[in-house]
């Protein structure tokens, strides 16, 4: 086993909170050994529980689902940055100041805001930092094909999650949320976090993992 992988993926349950209005994880028993000599579960979710990402489809109408994001949208070399939340918001000029000390900058970048510590708690929805507007201009000048994040969603300081969730899937831009251990992290990274390929989601679960490369 290669211990040099670290895992951002949340261990998710049926017991898990999911995001206000979400349907809950549901894993029924179909199959067990000792009636049926092997073992079978059927799931029953949405896909926007623990780490996921969302697909075009999730909030534009005529998106293309998860089965269509681009390889390159999900793996590949990313920047790691780490940012301060004042006020439960975080400002673009933070965010511009961590990016512009990357030595190499990639097209992904995942954000570490400190909040995937308060998963699975009602904080972890009631409190979640937003953004500024000018966030996305910057992820557009930037030519950033992939944000990750270690919150539950995207939203712009002040709305709801609808208006930041239109103008990055609007452009095709991949929104990875509630990714974790963010903090051990360099500023450089391989990482990998692919949904499943299953036609026309809006989103999917997904195994995130990451290698420091400096």
């Amino acid at each position: 086993m290669d211990h040099n992988w670290i895992d951002l993926t949340h261990l998710i349950s049926s017991t898990t909170l999911v995001y206000p209005g979400d349907p809950f994880l549901e894993i029924t028993n179909r199959a067990d050994f000792p009636r049926d000599g092997f073992h079978m579960d059927v799931i029953k979710s949405g896909m926007h529980v623990g780490t996921h990402l969302d697909s075009p489809y999730h909030f534009v109408e005529t998106g293309f689902g998860v089965e269509e994001i681009p390889l390159k949208n999900v793996i590949g070399y990313a920047n790691v940055i780490e940012v301060k939340v004042i006020n439960g918001v975080i400002k673009t000029d933070d965010i511009v100041e961590g990016y512009s000390k990357v030595d190499n900058p990639y097209p992904i970048l995942l954000i570490n805001a400190g909040h995937g510590v308060l998963f699975n708690q009602e904080e972890y929805f009631k409190n979640c930092p937003s953004f500024e507007p000018s966030f996305f201009e910057f992820v557009m000048n930037h030519q950033i094909h992939t944000i990750g994040l270690d919150l539950p969603t995207i939203q712009y300081h002040g709305e709801s999650p609808k208006q930041a969730h239109l103008d990055f899937l609007g452009q095709e831009i991949t929104i990875i949320e509630g990714l974790n251990h963010l903090d051990e992290l360099h500023s450089e990274v391989f990482f990998a976090g692919l949904p499943l390929k299953i036609k026309g989601l809006d989103g999917s679960m997904i195994r995130a993992v990451a290698k420091n490369l400096n």
